[in-house]
């Protein structure tokens, strides 16, 4: 159902979807959840034509970065109840902590109701105030540079420091980076040694949550390191 444009609350121009809470924690207004699947409750129904309505089945995120998610409505969703959600961007959404800026990359974490720094899903797009901001869904990930945390085997995850651009220096930075699981799915050599860096794609996983095949290496180990900032 959408509902005309109404300039005093854009909340009721959003195209909202019903979908049920199957998780253990209440949703609240604007939180984002994660969707699991879809079912249609009526389908067992002889009164019910086509198998009636489709629901979408959701819960609070079980990863960080999550970006199968969905923004719930204005009204909070408990357990195995029904409610409303949007994928319909632009989009206002609960921030878990911090102010978020205009253009930053900002998502989802694990067992979180909000979006943090840190995390990916959503850009930016600003009009924070009391706790939401709104969002759109952020574009399929680029390449970005990992340095491998020890030495790689092909088709194996292995665990690597997420590189961050520092726009200053012009170059990657590994300051508190985070750790992530990479894979190799290359085929020949080399293979990834502990500080060596390279570019890889972040994929979803339903092991991982998401995970970072390798696109290509620096084939020895850089001069600087994992240690650039």
């Amino acid at each position: 159902m959408t509902l005309p444009l109404d300039t005093r609350s854009p909340f009721r121009s959003q195209r909202w979807i019903e979908c049920k809470n199957i998780g253990a924690t209440t949703l609240t207004a604007f939180s984002v959840a994660e969707i699991v699947e879809a079912s249609r409750p009526e389908q067992a129904s002889t009164q019910t034509p086509e198998g009636g309505r489709t629901v979408l089945h959701v819960r609070a995120v079980t990863a960080d970065s999550r970006h199968n998610t969905a923004i719930i409505g204005p009204l909070a969703i408990a357990q195995n109840k029904f409610g409303t959600c949007t994928l319909d961007f632009p989009a206002y959404v609960q921030v878990q902590t911090g102010t978020p800026a205009n253009g930053e990359t900002w998502g989802p974490k694990n067992g979180d109701l909000g979006i943090s720094s840190g995390q990916s899903g959503f850009t930016i797009l600003g009009d924070y105030d009391n706790g939401l901001v709104r969002v759109i869904r952020q574009c399929s990930a680029g390449l970005v540079e990992l340095c491998a945390q020890e030495n790689a085997s092909r088709n194996t995850p292995y665990d690597c420091l997420l590189g961050t651009w520092d726009p200053d220096t012009n170059l990657w930075c590994y300051t508190d980076a985070e750790t992530v699981t990479a894979i190799d799915h290359r085929i020949g050599p080399p293979l990834a040694e502990i500080e060596w860096k390279g570019l890889y794609q972040e994929m979803p996983s339903t092991t991982y949550g998401r995970i970072f095949v390798c696109v290509s290496l620096d084939c020895e180990l850089p001069p600087e390191g994992c240690n650039t900032c």
